[in-house]
């Protein structure tokens, strides 16, 4: 897969680091507090290109055609900033794709605990941290997952973690790296997850259980890069490599496929998800 890879990946990616880094190390440091909050959401904006590229990674040999070496770079580039147990989250994720929304789908909790009438407590569960503390327990302690596997990636993990808040102490940018890079992973990332998640799989009464959202350029910013929108798609051509899957779908466009089924394209995740406030959620398929 990996030569059917747009070469551009590798300067989105570096953008990525060169965003995170230049946030983190020269804007914060010599701006006031009042840029903050705008470089907060600036970073959450970057967590979730490294999420949606963590997504891809599952999927693609996104650095190198070598196993192996895909394997370091991925968990060094892509996972262990964002706080990934890369192995983990790849069973839990491959058994989401082989039995959607079934009882073996490990990551269905995301869309079939959400409830959008409750926007309010979503809210407090996530930005209290309660949300992402639960997830990664709920990872931790299923028996699906290999033991002896996290207990290595926890140990990777939080050696990863002492070394990078080392490295942010000894350059002075400790509290900039704790509140603009890791505090958006915890108080913000799992409420986007959640929301993305629902609007492409949420059980809403009349919708399939998988569809494509056409998003606008700030849907696309925060919850939709790495071309994650066209999600019908992908589930469809798992196999096939984000630059490729809007063409599959400008295809399936073509020849009238979403003609004949319009219920699984949508033009906007969180309008999807929030325009259903007034709407019970129907958790029987």
């Amino acid at each position: 897969m990996t030569s059917n890879q747009s070469p551009s990946r590798y300067v989105r990616i570096a953008s990525l680091w060169i965003m995170k880094l230049g946030v983190v190390f020269i804007v914060a440091p010599s701006h006031s507090f009042h840029w903050w909050p705008f470089l907060f959401l600036l970073s959450v904006a970057i967590v979730e290109g490294f999420r949606n590229w963590s997504h891809e990674s599952l999927h693609q040999r996104i650095f190198s055609g070598n196993s192996a070496i895909n394997s370091v770079l991925t968990h060094l580039l892509i996972a262990l900033p964002i706080m990934t147990p890369f192995g983990t989250r790849r069973t839990m994720h491959l058994s989401h794709h082989r039995g959607l929304d079934s009882e073996s789908d490990l990551e269905r909790f995301a869309w079939r605990d959400f409830n959008p009438q409750r926007l309010p407590r979503e809210l407090w569960l996530s930005l209290s941290g309660l949300r992402f503390v639960g997830g990664a327990l709920a990872a931790r302690n299923n028996k699906q997952t290999n033991e002896s596997r996290q207990l290595v990636e926890l140990v990777t993990l939080l050696s990863y973690m002492f070394v990078a808040m080392g490295f942010a102490y000894f350059f002075g940018v400790l509290i900039p790296y704790l509140m603009l890079w890791i505090l958006p992973q915890v108080l913000v990332s799992p409420f986007i997850n959640r929301v993305r998640s629902f609007a492409e799989h949420g059980a809403i009464s009349g919708l399939p259980v998988s569809r494509t959202t056409i998003a606008g350029p700030l849907e696309r910013f925060f919850m939709y890069q790495v071309r994650f929108g066209y999600h019908f798609e992908h589930h469809v051509w798992p196999g096939i490599p984000e630059n490729s899957l809007k063409k599959v779908h400008a295809l399936l466009e073509q020849r009238g496929f979403f003609n004949r089924w319009p219920t699984l394209i949508q033009e906007s995740g969180v309008a999807t998800t929030f325009a259903r406030l007034h709407t019970s959620v129907d958790g029987s398929r």
